[in-house]
């Protein structure tokens, strides 16, 4: 990490695309925000593929750290025209702490099975595992991109309850279209993934209760209760490692896939409790 100059230049890079994705979303400036990230895009792909080729695999992180700096315009203008308040740090110590520790543990959940998945049930189990991933990634975009406009929405109390429930609707849709279409297209695309064709359909449903926590952690972080948003993931992690080693053993692949869905599954239960009762002790609050 200290030696590679181009994972330093993108962890810099990296920072700096955050911050300006945060302000730009923040401030609801979503053409701006499209305009930026799929220039980002172009411009990783482009350098990258050329710096590949001049100075080898280390040209690919240098490319992504250029891609990075259009985003440090936003910075400048942030720095003109927003006096720097670190008094906000102190007040919002909390609402960062746990903002911290539920991104590292959810960023754990997404690698937490394949570390382990690997040395308990060998690595051809994981490239199966990988691709099913790989599907839900594929899934996850529509309402990832929704999950966007929502959470500046809700941070400032503008209803996006028909929206959420649209969201919701269309993940519904996507899984039942992967459930009927991925047995059929699978062994056609990958042939030599079979295990895959029990794993995917099974795997896919985690994709709904997903979707639902989502939209109820757009609603929470909105409302700066971050610790229960932490809560949740703490909850989805220890149900994800547990089933892992339970279910695994049991049912080997198809009790991975089960595992995974039903993590996700829990996690949005807990949600839904905790929506339920945030908006009871909001009425309640109103009322009084």
């Amino acid at each position: 990490m200290f030696q590679s100059i181009g994972l330093s230049f993108y962890v810099l890079g990296y920072v700096t695309y955050n911050l300006a994705i945060s302000e730009l979303l923040g401030w609801k400036l979503y053409k701006t925000y499209s305009i930026f990230f799929i220039l980002q895009k172009i411009i990783f792909v482009s350098f990258s593929i050329i710096l590949f080729f001049i100075i080898g695999l280390e040209g690919i992180l240098i490319g992504m750290a250029i891609s990075f700096i259009p985003f440090v315009y936003r910075i400048i203008v942030d720095f003109k025209n927003i006096p720097l308040n670190f008094s906000l740090l102190k007040q919002k110590r909390k609402f960062i702490a746990n903002n911290y520790l539920g991104d590292l543990t959810k960023r754990l959940s997404g690698r937490m099975d394949i570390l382990l998945i690997g040395p308990l049930y060998g690595f051809t189990v994981v490239g199966n595992y990988f691709l099913g991933f790989q599907i839900l990634a594929l899934l996850s975009i529509i309402p990832g991109i929704i999950f966007k406009y929502t959470l500046p929405e809700d941070s400032t109390n503008i209803s996006t309850t028909k929206l959420k429930l649209i969201t919701i609707g269309i993940s519904v849709i996507l899984v039942a279209i992967t459930i009927t279409t991925a047995p059929i297209l699978l062994p056609i695309i990958y042939p030599e993934y079979n295990e895959s064709l029990e794993l995917i359909p099974i795997m896919s449903l985690s994709v709904i209760p997903t979707t639902i926590s989502n939209m109820i952690i757009s609603k929470l972080l909105g409302n700066e209760q971050s610790k229960y948003v932490l809560i949740g993931y703490v909850v989805s992690l220890s149900t994800l490692v547990l089933g892992v080693l339970v279910l695994g053993e049991i049912w080997e692949i198809t009790g991975l896939a089960i595992a995974h869905v039903l993590a996700y599954s829990v996690q949005a239960i807990y949600f839904v409790y905790i929506n339920n009762h945030w908006n009871k002790k909001r009425s309640q609050f109103n009322s009084t």
